[in-house]
């Protein structure tokens, strides 16, 4: 006769802990910012409504993507107000304005196309000398003074005697392919983060 298997006692699972996302002040401009849900395993409407690329989730997953790369306090700022931070004017640009859109779900582009326009309002790339296709609807890799290795990551930025003013922001070096930072003859301030 066959003896049925002992049963083999484990530990409990490790209980995973999350800390809570910061939530920054309702804006006007930006959406409520709460953690993404999870896709539940049994198919419900909701669950098969889910995609990236959803207008109805697209604003919120990307503020809380930008969450990961600029502390909470800089992304909230009144859309009126000419003193808002450059990490609020990059987000409401890559939310409302860019042409193109970014897919919600691709994280790295949506963060390599933040950090250059948070570079650019943190720097008044308004009033550079050369600032060709820069906020616009081309890839980051085609504008004035930024170079891309073979996998369309930026690797490079030379903005010289370009009259860019203020401080580097944070976000720049999350170009985790940046190896080429050439901005000489300008006024910039601050430290390099």
């Amino acid at each position: 006769s066959l003896v049925p298997p002992k049963k083999i006692e484990t530990a409990p699972p490790a209980k995973s802990i999350t800390p809570p996302m910061p939530n920054p002040m309702p804006s006007s401009s930006i959406p409520k910012i709460t953690p993404p849900t999870l896709r539940p395993t049994s198919p419900t409407p909701e669950a098969s409504d889910f995609k990236c690329d959803n207008p109805a989730e697209r604003d919120r997953l990307i503020s809380n993507i930008l969450l990961t790369v600029s502390f909470p306090e800089t992304l909230v700022g009144n859309q009126q107000s000419m003193s808002a931070s450059p990490q609020h004017q990059a987000m409401r640009w890559i939310l409302h304005t860019d042409a193109l859109q970014l897919n919600a779900c691709d994280e790295i582009a949506l963060i390599q196309r933040y950090a250059l326009c948070t570079f650019y309002y943190s720097t008044n790339g308004d009033n550079w000398e050369r600032r060709d296709k820069w906020l616009s609807e081309h890839v980051e890799c085609d504008w004035e003074g930024v170079s891309c290795d073979g996998s369309s990551r930026v690797s490079g930025i030379s903005l010289e005697h370009n009259r860019l003013q203020g401080p580097i922001p944070k976000e720049t070096f999350q170009l985790h392919s940046l190896v080429n930072l050439v901005l000489y003859s300008n006024s910039l301030s601050g430290t390099i983060p």
